[in-house]
């Protein structure tokens, strides 16, 4: 059925890669058959008619059955039913909002808003977050699944293994998305001339330009938000609970960059600083 609707919006290309004589001959018996019919006929069954049933179904088979899990599989037949009425009802102006008419303008650090605006951008953050779990929690070990059933050999390694790097790669993306992290800096480097470079934890390397605008604090790769301690001179280290980190802009080399004597010194200072908390 997935390959029936999936076939009439494919392009030439991908036809000519994925469309061969014997599956041109299958999409044609298909589509003899009735929409009642193909629940239960000679080609084609199908236990799970409604989405909440193949959604327990895919939970059931995938062994989802913690209290998380149980909250997600609401979550998705939620989003579901949330989909198919606004498709119903159609796109309304005053559907986030809740009134006709003018709104107020909010003002902040990186740009006005409106109230509609804001709703309407928290909305489809929540459902693309949704989407992406579903993918890597159950999509994509679903495919896994059918692979190990239809694949011989090493082409079935081959491809769950490529399989298990999508997961692995969606889950970092959801777990470092849309944080708060500090950058120590020295002050002489912010309002200057120079490129600040600001690694994320999800990766990707921003770049931060004069003049410094605040509204540019927060990462392109994951969207999660910068903040900024502006430091005094040429600091060198701060200890914190992750280890030393060096202060942008401070002359010290990179703390892996150090003597090994040099570090395990510092590891010292990080020990000693940990047993003082822990005995305060």
């Amino acid at each position: 059925m997935s390959l029936n609707s999936f076939e009439k919006y494919a392009t030439k290309s991908i036809r000519q890669g994925l469309f061969n004589d014997d599956v041109e001959d299958a999409l044609s018996e298909f589509r003899k058959l009735s929409f009642r019919e193909w629940s239960n006929s000679s080609i084609t069954k199908c236990q799970h008619t409604s989405f909440a049933n193949k959604v327990d179904y895919l939970f059931s088979e995938l062994h989802r059955t913690t209290p998380e899990d149980e909250f997600f599989k609401e979550e998705i037949k939620n989003l579901f039913k949330f989909s198919s009425e606004f498709t119903h009802i159609g796109y309304i102006s005053t559907f986030f909002t809740s009134q006709s008419g003018s709104q107020p303008i909010f003002g902040g650090d990186k740009s006005p808003y409106l109230p509609s605006t804001e709703n309407f951008s928290e909305l489809k953050y929540q459902i693309l977050a949704s989407c992406i779990n579903f993918i890597f929690k159950v999509y994509v070990p679903s495919m896994k699944i059918c692979v190990d059933k239809l694949v011989k050999g090493d082409s079935s390694r081959f491809i769950v293994g490529d399989f298990n790097n999508l997961i692995s790669m969606l889950e970092h993306g959801m777990k470092t998305r849309n944080n708060n992290y500090y950058f120590f800096v020295c002050s002489s480097l912010i309002g200057s001339q120079d490129t600040i470079e600001l690694p994320c934890i999800c990766g990707h390397n921003n770049h931060w330009k004069p003049p410094h605008d605040n509204s540019e604090l927060f990462c392109m790769g994951c969207g999660s938000s910068y903040n900024i301690l502006a430091l005094e001179g040429d600091p060198g280290y701060i200890i914190t609970s992750n280890g030393p980190v060096k202060v942008i802009g401070s002359t010290v080399p990179d703390f892996q960059d150090l003597p090994f004597e040099k570090q395990q010194e510092l590891m010292q200072k990080v020990a000693e600083c940990n047993a003082d908390a822990n005995s305060n």
